[in-house]
């Protein structure tokens, strides 16, 4: 049994190719999604894994293929912003 303390949250990560919502054929576009106060972390297994991986792709009408579970680190270099694009004076 989990201490009640601990607060579990599990995050997939998701490259997502070919979909309208990122711009059609060819585009990449990267998702993720994120479970909060999980209890039983062993249940996000293989097929828990592969089952988000379907959701995604008929989420965003693409074929599951065209969506890719990746790291968080592969996530958050694809997703950085270049520093050049924070304007300040927009502050």
């Amino acid at each position: 049994m989990m201490n009640p303390l601990c607060f579990v949250t599990i995050t997939l990560h998701f490259e997502i190719r070919n979909s309208e919502m990122y711009g059609g054929n060819g585009s990449v576009g990267y998702s993720a999604s994120s479970f909060q106060g999980v209890a039983h972390p062993e249940q996000a297994d293989d097929s828990f894994v592969e089952a988000q991986r379907r959701i995604t792709a008929k989420l965003l009408s693409v074929p599951v293929e065209d969506v890719t579970v990746i790291t968080k680190d592969a996530y958050d270099a694809a997703t950085e912003e270049p520093e050049d694009d924070f304007d300040d004076r927009d502050w």
